[in-house]
């Protein structure tokens, strides 16, 4: 979906709520550009946030193949606590409004969306 916006087919417009009524009353081109931002926005957020290393995210296989042999077992034994961290976290971020997670994630996020849009 990216290259389309890298080629200057589609320009590049970064999602967010006031754009609705812009979709509604802009040609087809706007739609898609509108389209192509949320699409490119939410798969790089969505991966991202899945390489967090913390246990039901994937993020936690990669650092337990990249620790020592003597490290990954007692990686391990964390792992049934990280569905409750993880959910301690989001629930953290969100009642106490901190942006936790988009203060570790969202500069990841940014960097790849300019890399992959040009923008």
């Amino acid at each position: 979906m990216a290259i389309p916006v890298k080629l200057g087919i589609l320009g590049w417009s970064a999602p967010g709520l006031y754009r609705t009524t812009h979709v509604l009353s802009g040609g087809m081109r706007e739609a898609l550009t509108d389209i192509a931002g949320v699409v490119i926005f939410f798969n790089v957020l969505l991966a991202v946030f899945n390489l967090i290393p913390i246990y039901p995210l994937d993020g936690s296989r990669v650092v337990g193949g990249l620790l020592p042999d003597r490290m990954t077992a007692t990686y391990a034994r964390f792992e049934r606590f990280g569905p409750l961290v993880l959910l301690g976290i989001i629930l953290a971020d969100y009642v106490l409004g901190l942006g936790i997670l988009w203060k570790v994630i969202g500069p990841v996020v940014t960097t790849l969306i300019s890399l992959a849009t040009g923008f």
